[in-house]
């Protein structure tokens, strides 16, 4: 239990809710003093709230996603590590319908029964982020959320296996902040590729976070990407490590971030 309510002891000057799994409703306006979306009370306070958390985790959207956390005003996402184990009990209140689509069988926790498709939720690529699984896991769980920044990482470990024992040590909590993020303009020729590329690292945990994303220049001659990550200071409890950069073609550069940028969607011109 400890090790759960250090998540929600991360805190600043923000006001915003806070969307977690239903379990951590009370501990989380109890310890951290936040308002939530949802409690253990469930659909007793409401079918939109109670239904809102596990849509959320489930959407594959990025923009979608942005939307409704903007509609509910939530400022910080909070994981912990039995998510995947309740995952058949999330889909229902989110749509029956998704069963077949997340989860080759219907028992409670994972044992090689998740389907392709779940890996593109935001629920699994918020869970899996820094996870050194290239070879065994779908490229998308790799894709960052643009408008999310992890700012902590719990130093406890799950205390169990997760996936399986895919990730047999693994964090036990994280904590994401909901950001506008900055727009990088990546001025290019038509067709060339460009993209950027960091880590956060987190000392408490020792995870380190890639935030790689690669895109073509289109025929405006400018390419956005938005970041969530300043490297101008510390984001939450982790901090980008020396070496940022962007590309244009065969051009590679440092990347600097203000986090004022990150705040106020300031864009920022890179050629």
């Amino acid at each position: 239990m400890i090790g759960q309510l250090v998540p929600a002891r991360w805190r600043d000057e923000r006001k915003e809710g806070v969307l977690a799994s239903w379990g951590d409703g009370h501990m989380i306006e109890w310890v951290a003093q936040r308002p939530t979306v949802a409690t253990v009370f469930g659909s007793y306070l409401g079918q939109s709230s109670y239904r809102f958390g596990p849509r959320a985790f489930l959407s594959e959207n990025d923009s979608e996603l942005d939307a409704m956390l903007r509609e509910r005003r939530i400022g910080y996402l909070l994981f912990n590590s039995n998510l995947p184990e309740m995952l058949p009990d999330l889909v229902q209140p989110a749509d029956p319908q998704l069963t077949s689509r997340y989860l080759a069988g219907v028992k409670r926790g994972w044992s090689g029964g998740l389907r392709p498709a779940w890996f593109a939720t935001a629920m699994a690529r918020l869970l899996l982020a820094g996870a050194s699984l290239e070879e065994q896991l779908p490229a998308v769980v790799r894709q960052p959320i643009p408008f999310l920044r992890l700012v902590h990482v719990a130093p406890e470990p799950s205390p169990k296996p997760l996936l399986g024992g895919l990730l047999p040590r693994w964090p036990r909590g994280w904590v994401w902040l909901h950001v506008p993020g900055a727009q990088l303009l990546l001025h290019g020729s038509s067709g060339s590729e460009v993209g950027v590329q960091f880590q956060v690292r987190f000392p408490d945990s020792e995870l380190r976070v890639p935030f790689v994303v690669r895109t073509t220049v289109g025929e405006t001659g400018v390419a956005v990407i938005q970041v969530p990550y300043c490297t101008d200071a510390s984001n939450g409890d982790g901090r980008v490590v020396p070496g940022a950069e962007y590309c244009i073609g065969a051009v590679r550069a440092p990347l600097k971030v203000p986090e004022p940028a990150v705040l106020a969607v300031s864009a920022i011109e890179l050629y």
